[in-house]
């Protein structure tokens, strides 16, 4: 069994909030137990899409399906593409100060991302659940963990941050985890862009994988990866379990 606190969601919701990772159906009793015990009103659970079996048996205790997260993999032994940068933008590593530039990004281009499991949840306010990726964002920009690195898309004209791109080292891979551009940006190349200077950034590090993961139905990002050579490893659905603490 694979569960803990998230003192971040209680923060944001007010809730007491826990995170699950479910592989058998031995944890679905041990997972309720320890939700009791600890007063958890809101269980964030994840499983993998092939288990049909556990999927069956986690509706039939109350979780609700919220969405499906896919995964994707490039084998960074292989070349890695070459894009041309978008017209009138610098795609460079963001530099001290510019979190709130990067934070502004995430604000605006999540606002409408309702597609998460956070936003697909009705008992979740819309404006705390966008608030989830701002602060990612403006999190890691303000982090001086060595393990992120953020790339931004700098305007040239204005010298404004139109987008970004934040990663991050893990042992055996580098993750991309997190990005956005603004509304008025979108069809220009620059998430292409980014993401390109990403896979760059990924054959420096000298790890053997670039990994990511979206919603299932993000169809414009699956689609670009898939172009630039991205193959997907595995599905995992988002179930959210309420609890009512009173019965």
């Amino acid at each position: 069994m694979n569960i803990a606190l998230s003192a971040l969601d209680e923060a944001r919701f007010g809730i007491i909030t826990a995170k699950a990772e479910i592989a058998a159906h031995d944890d679905i009793a041990a997972i309720d137990a320890y939700c009791r015990d600890h007063q958890v009103k809101l269980l964030i659970a994840r499983c993998n899409v092939e288990n049909i079996s556990l999927v069956s048996s986690l509706e039939d205790d109350g979780y609700r399906l919220m969405d499906t997260l896919v995964h994707m993999r490039y084998d960074l032994q292989k070349p890695v593409p070459t894009c041309n940068p978008s017209d009138g933008y610098l795609i460079r590593e963001m530099r001290k100060g510019e979190a709130t530039a990067v934070a502004a990004v995430a604000q605006e281009s999540f606002a409408d991302y309702l597609v998460g499991h956070y936003h697909c949840d009705a008992r979740l306010p819309k404006e705390q659940s966008t608030a989830v990726y701002v602060e990612w964002a403006e999190t890691t920009a303000k982090s001086n963990d060595i393990e992120f690195r953020i790339l931004v898309a700098e305007e040239i004209e204005s010298g404004e941050i139109k987008g970004f791109l934040s990663n991050r080292l893990l042992d055996d891979a580098l993750q991309f985890f997190l990005s956005g551009v603004y509304k008025s940006c979108r069809g220009s190349g620059v998430y292409k862009s980014l993401f390109c200077a990403a896979l760059s950034l990924a054959k420096e590090s000298g790890k053997p994988y670039l990994i990511t993961s979206t919603q299932i139905n993000n169809r414009a990002s699956i689609g670009m990866w898939s172009r630039l050579g991205f193959e997907m490893t595995k599905a995992e659905y988002t179930f959210h379990k309420w609890f009512d603490r009173e019965k």
